[in-house]
């Protein structure tokens, strides 16, 4: 089995939970671009450094979304993803993909439907569920996300969870932790 495992961009959280996963799996191909390092420093997978998802955007020295710079942004990402989706093709074949795992990006389950490979939903939320409460999708756009998310064929929903908008097949599991590997300097 070869998993191909795409974890979202935006901020370490899905890396920290996708680590001991990846860790657990024989063969694992991590296609991330934020975390890239920290999966590297953790993990033996390979990793394939590709941008997978955009998130939010905040205001400048806070936590406040800026919704119209974060519309901006998921416009923009969902307007490169027909190129997107032919890559991550490309790795499927290329790499003799079996398996496509995403947190939480759902261009992946469009591209595993049309190899022909299971594609499964791994967190605690989808991109829709965010873009849906700030109000910034267009009507195509949000179409687009509930059909790649309707595309995978489970999802693996985690503790503290939003609705996973658009995900049909659900099973629930438990809170998924790495462990320490040692004491962090000053602590």
């Amino acid at each position: 089995m070869t998993v191909l495992y795409c974890v979202s961009d935006h901020g370490y959280g899905h890396a920290t939970r996708a680590i001991p996963i990846i860790a657990a799996l024989p063969e694992v191909i991590v296609r991330t671009c934020f975390s890239a390092g920290i999966i590297q420093r953790e993990t033996t997978a390979r990793v394939v450094e590709e941008e997978n998802d955009v998130g939010v955007l905040h205001e400048e020295g806070s936590y406040r979304i800026d919704r119209e710079g974060t519309r901006r942004m998921v416009a923009a990402w969902m307007g490169k993803w027909e190129h997107d989706i032919g890559r991550l093709r490309q790795l499927i074949r290329e790499l003799g993909v079996t398996v496509v795992v995403s947190d939480s990006a759902p261009q992946a389950f469009l591209a595993a439907r049309a190899e022909r490979v299971p594609g499964l939903f791994l967190g605690s939320f989808t991109w829709l569920d965010i873009y849906d409460r700030l109000g910034i999708l267009s009507g195509e756009e949000r179409a687009l996300l509930m059909e790649a998310y309707g595309a995978a064929q489970a999802g693996i929903i985690l503790p503290l969870e939003s609705p996973c908008a658009g995900i049909g097949r659900r099973h629930e599991v438990g809170l998924v932790v790495r462990q320490p590997r040692g004491v962090v300097e000053g602590m």
